[in-house]
C-alpha cells in the first residue's frame, strides 16, 4: 500500500492468488477506493476495470480473451449488487444479451440475437431458475415459442410452427425435463390431429 502525504492511501497492489505476482491494484482518490484492475490470468494484461462510489461498486468491464473488446458490462445497484448485465456471449465484439437483478438475484434476460433492436427471446427468473420464456424462432419480430418451467426444468412448450400467430404445437414434459406428451395440429386447423 502507498500513501499520500495526508497519509491516506493512494495505491494498493494485492497476490490474491499467491503466485507471487501482484494481479490486482486498487486506486484511492482522497482515501476512498475510486476503481481497480485485475490480471486474472497473470499474463501481464489487465481484464478487469471496476468503478467504485463509496466504497462500493458502480461498475465492472471484463475483457476475458483480452481482445480490445469487453464480453461483460455489469452495472451495479446502491447496495452495490448487480442491477444491470450485458453480455457478448458469442464474441463478435457486440453486447446482445442483457440481465437484469433485483437484490444481486436475476429476474430478467433478454437477448437480441440478430442485433436488430428487438429482443428475439426473453427470460422470466424467479428464485434464480427461469419460470416463463418467450423466443423468436425465425426473428421475424414475432414470439412463435413459449415455454413454462417448473424447478428450471421445461414443463411446457407451446410453438407456432407455420409462424401464422397461432399455436400449433404442444409439448408437455416430466419432472425431470424428458418430454411425455406432444400434440399437434399439423394441418393448422386450429384442431389437434
Amino acid at each position: 500500500t502507498r500513501f499520500d502525504k495526508n497519509e491516506q492511501p493512494f495505491l494498493m497492489k494485492m497476490d490474491t492468488t499467491n503466485s507471487g505476482g501482484f494481479d490486482t491494484i486498487y486506486y484511492f482518490e482522497r482515501g476512498k477506493l475510486a476503481s481497480s484492475t485485475r490480471d486474472t490470468d497473470e499474463n501481464g494484461e489487465v481484464n478487469v476495470w471496476q468503478k467504485y462510489k463509496n466504497d462500493t461498486p458502480v461498475e465492472q468491464k471484463v475483457d476475458e480473451d483480452e481482445d480490445g473488446k469487453f464480453e461483460r458490462i455489469v452495472l451495479y445497484d446502491s447496495e452495490g449488487l448487480p442491477g444491470k448485465s450485458s453480455h457478448d456471449l458469442d464474441n463478435d465484439g457486440k453486447m446482445e444479451t442483457f440481465r437484469f437483478y433485483q437484490k444481486g438475484e436475476i429476474k430478467k434476460q433478454q437477448k437480441d440475437i440478430n442485433l436488430d433492436g428487438r429482443m428475439d427471446s426473453v427470460t422470466i427468473f424467479k428464485d434464480a431458475q427461469p419460470i416463463d420464456q418467450k423466443k423468436d424462432s425465425n426473428l421475424d419480430g414475432e414470439f412463435d415459442i413459449f415455454t413454462t418451467f417448473k424447478q428450471g426444468k421445461p414443463f411446457i412448450l407451446n410453438k407456432d410452427t407455420n409462424f401464422d400467430g397461432k399455436l400449433d404445437v404442444f409439448s408437455r414434459f416430466d419432472k425431470t425435463g424428458l418430454v411425455k406428451k406432444i400434440k399437434e395440429d399439423t394441418r393448422h386447423s386450429g384442431q389437434i390431429d
